[in-house]
């Protein structure tokens, strides 16, 4: 029960902090400048944002990749998948930074146990993060569905290209409907969120510098997409396809997650590996923090 009252009270000292609502609003801004649309005649990738300042409803219309639901689920495409561990991170990191700097947390501690203490901060953490970027992936999901027109908006053939597009890159469109899959793409989105952080709240464990504990897994981040591109790159070179280096890459890759639909028969393995990554990394923040003699350090 302590463990959900000291959860309890970071869940309020996070809703009521000022990085929360930043995190909210830069992904919020991240998603609207991610590449949505690429016109191959001009050479040309837009985001959300430049075909709002360059295309008009009509104009819209005329091009079936702009159609809010496709828009809507591509916004994580962009420079939130490099920018998303200081993103999630930043709900959460100010407020613990400022607990070890005050010495506050020292008094915490002694209220409950290292172990309650610990324990909850490192969820509510991963929570905060995923809930975070969740809520600003969902406000940029109303602005896209309020600004770019619905796909029974489009005329004739037009529309059911697009539909049968949307089948094919979304084959849970069938069961779930347009809606649904929105609702499922927020579930992942959150989940995207919540892995992104853990080595966030691992670094704070040892390194106290707020700055350093969000800039490291950011270079992290970068690291791991530089080596899965890799990976895809070896995958297809040489003579023929090498699909076991393809779905490594794709279950390495945080990225992943927040697309799980589109990879069907490894959308288990691709959270099996990130579940398992995230236990170790709890198991390694108690680990460290356990063998420390003062609690207030």
């Amino acid at each position: 029960m302590k463990i959900l009252r000291n959860g309890k009270v970071d869940a309020i000292k996070i809703l009521t902090g000022y990085g929360f609502y930043v995190s909210i609003f830069f992904t919020v801004l991240l998603c609207l400048s991610s590449p949505v649309y690429a016109d191959g005649q001009r050479n040309e990738v837009y985001s959300a944002a430049s075909i709002l300042s360059q295309f008009d409803e009509k104009s819209m219309l005329e091009h079936g990749e702009m159609n809010s639901f496709l828009v809507s689920m591509t916004g994580n495409r962009g420079w939130l998948s490099l920018f998303i561990p200081i993103i999630g991170g930043f709900a959460f990191v100010p407020i613990l930074c400022d607990e070890y700097r005050t010495g506050a947390v020292r008094n915490y501690i002694f209220r409950s146990s290292n172990f309650r203490y610990h324990t909850a901060k490192y969820v509510m953490a991963c929570l905060s993060g995923g809930l975070a970027v969740m809520v600003g992936y969902g406000i940029y999901m109303g602005i896209v569905s309020m600004m770019f027109p619905a796909i029974g908006l489009y005329q004739g053939d037009l529309q059911e290209v697009i539909r049968q597009q949307a089948m094919d890159a979304y084959p849970g469109i069938s069961l779930l409907g347009y809606g649904g899959m929105m609702a499922l793409k927020l579930v992942e989105i959150f989940l995207y969120g919540t892995f992104s952080v853990a080595w966030v709240i691992f670094l704070s464990s040892f390194v106290r510098n707020k700055y350093l504990v969000l800039c490291i897994p950011f270079f992290l981040q970068y690291s791991i997409a530089q080596f899965c591109t890799k990976i895809r790159m070896d995958a297809w070179s040489g003579e023929g396809f090498k699909e076991k280096l393809a779905r490594l890459s794709n279950i390495i890759l945080l990225d992943s997650v927040a697309d799980l639909n589109q990879y069907a028969s490894d959308a288990k393995y691709i959270l099996l590996f990130h579940v398992i990554g995230i236990s170790l990394l709890y198991a390694a923040y108690m680990w460290i923090l356990g063998r420390r003699t003062d609690y207030g350090e």
